[in-house]
């Protein structure tokens, strides 16, 4: 975060830290950072290694705004319809304030009812990529795509408009705002577009988040966010749905050490249940080839914890068994030595817990073998 924010004042691209992206410019409240253009390597401040979609996108874009790119207008008092906000943030945008503005209204109009199309889309991602150093432009925008992403599943129009962020860039520019500005906000208003889209199982959505260094962004704001139950949950729910039948993803984040940020979550939010289930979700699917790293990290006491703490969850209680399961068995048939020795109060909770949950055909199978695996 700390090379980010050096690369940003150097007026270089804050993902690779070596393409020149902006112009330091003196001003009266300090510098002022101005996008520059370069054939083949910067368009209007984005570097086109880094972001190969910025030509492409404004190409689109520049023959309907040329005209209207540096025209400034007064910030409206009034609320706007949704094509006069549109027409407006075009006008102006180079204005991060318009942005800004525009942004925060089109949120307020989704949270309304009203459907965000195309069009739309194509100008907040616009407005992102241009002012990537600004915070606010970067809440707004996230906040925006959120709202208009919340709920897709049984919207066949709005499932269309999810797929069109992905195909424009979308999980590129979110996850661009992540790693460009740690402020929670951001944070939640990013993971939870991000894990909107994802919930409609592209795989090109998945890669999008990987190709893009999205699991490292996860992990960073998890890390950053440790007590916030919203950063937990969604880090841990975009884990688990990367990681599951990936093995590069699964390798990516125990290399970031994704493992002890999942178990971090557990041990933060102990009253969490959602936290606690999504975060067993994770570790399930790392406990195959990474089972002796969970187990290193006291991931045995932490996941028993976690169920004996919501005995009544019936999702938690047989995620967090099949995954102890799991780590019994990889565990001492890979020759270690084992890393726990159940007590007691664990016995009687495994076997409660087969009586509480009776109705539940995968603990009545997996409690019995793994409390022979344990004793």
């Amino acid at each position: 975060m700390i090379s980010q924010k050096i690369e940003k004042k150097k007026g270089l691209c804050y993902c690779c830290g070596v393409i020149k992206t902006h112009q330091r410019k003196p001003s009266i409240r300090g510098i002022k950072m101005i996008p520059i253009n370069k054939p083949g390597e910067v368009f209007q401040g984005s570097c086109l290694k880094c972001h190969p979609d910025a030509l492409r996108r404004s190409d689109s874009m520049q023959s309907s705004t040329t005209s209207l790119m540096s025209v400034e207008a007064p910030i409206p008092d009034s609320p706007r319809g949704v094509d006069e906000i549109i027409d407006d943030m075009i006008k102006r945008s180079d204005s991060p304030r318009a942005q800004e503005i525009g942004c925060y209204e089109l949120g307020n109009l989704y949270k309304d009812g009203t459907e965000m199309s195309t069009r739309h889309v194509g100008v907040i991602i616009d407005a992102m990529y241009r002012h990537a150093d600004d915070v606010d432009v970067q809440r707004k925008a996230c906040r925006a795509f959120r709202i208009s992403t919340a709920n897709s599943g049984a919207n066949t129009s709005r499932q269309e408009i999810d797929r069109f962020i992905e195909a424009q860039g979308g999980i590129q520019v979110l996850i661009a705002a992540m790693r460009g500005h740690q402020t929670l906000s951001v944070q939640q208003e990013a993971m939870r577009t991000i894990r909107n889209i994802l919930e409609l199982g592209s795989d090109s959505s998945k890669n999008a988040v990987l190709d893009n260094q999205g699991i490292d962004a996860i992990i960073e704001a998890m890390k950053a966010h440790k007590k916030n139950p919203k950063v937990q949950e969604d880090g841990c729910f975009l884990l688990w749905g990367l990681a599951f039948n990936n093995i590069t993803a699964q390798n990516v984040i125990v290399e970031k050490n994704g493992i002890s940020a999942v178990l971090q979550a557990m041990q933060c939010l102990p009253s969490k249940e959602n936290v606690q289930y999504r975060a067993c979700g994770v570790l399930h699917v790392l406990s195959c080839d990474h089972a002796k790293k969970i187990a290193e990290n006291k991931g045995y006491n932490i996941i028993i914890k976690a169920a004996m703490e919501h005995d009544s969850s019936v999702r938690l209680t047989e995620t967090s068994f099949a995954t102890l399961l799991n780590l019994e068995i990889c565990v001492t048939e890979s020759g270690c030595e084992k890393f726990f020795e159940a007590d007691e109060k664990t016995v009687t909770f495994i076997l409660g817990a087969t009586q509480t949950h009776s109705e539940s055909s995968q603990v009545q199978k997996i409690g019995p073998l793994l409390l022979e695996r344990m004793l």
